[in-house]
């Protein structure tokens, strides 16, 4: 379970989808799975799927059904998938996957530009009481931590104590 909601080094497309299957098909487990974290991950892990454009797209409309601004940075970055296809191969030889996804790589674009327009509306407002913080990006690291060196008292004489 910890390995499928691992965001700093999370699995592949394929292996994460049967793993949220195995883990769903026990209603106990599916408060385990983080949702948002996969549907943020689905978007930009699409090329890998064995139809990318078709898991592109569906990733998209879960987002739009339920938008949240978390999601904005990881669609903007996710890159745009291409139809897997044959290339030697003619239309009519193709399969009919490779062609149902291609038809789903159409329109896409556009598509893409609407939820990201939708998921901006979501964007936090820029005003506060002067109480909070706003933080737009999520994506930056955290700072990195300064160590404080630790005082080891004046130089070593050697005179009353042996130095090291």
């Amino acid at each position: 379970l910890k390995a499928i909601n691992d965001d700093k080094r999370p699995m592949n497309y394929n292996d994460r989808q049967r793993a949220i299957a195995e883990l769903s098909s026990n209603p106990d487990n599916e408060v385990l799975i983080n949702l948002q974290l996969h549907r943020a991950l689905d978007v930009l892990q699409a090329t890998q799927a064995l139809e990318p454009c078709t898991a592109y797209r569906d990733a998209l409309e879960v987002m739009a059904a339920e938008p949240e601004y978390y999601y904005l940075t990881r669609v903007q970055h996710a890159d745009m998938p291409e139809p897997k296809t044959g290339e030697e191969l003619t239309d009519e030889e193709r399969s009919d996957e490779e062609r149902s996804d291609a038809a789903q790589c159409e329109g896409l674009e556009a598509r893409r530009d609407e939820v990201i327009a939708l998921l901006e509306s979501y964007a936090p407002e820029g005003e506060t009481d002067g109480d909070e913080i706003i933080i737009l990006d999520d994506d930056e690291p955290p700072p990195a931590e300064t160590k404080v060196k630790k005082d080891k008292g004046p130089p070593c004489l050697g005179i009353f104590r042996k130095c090291k």
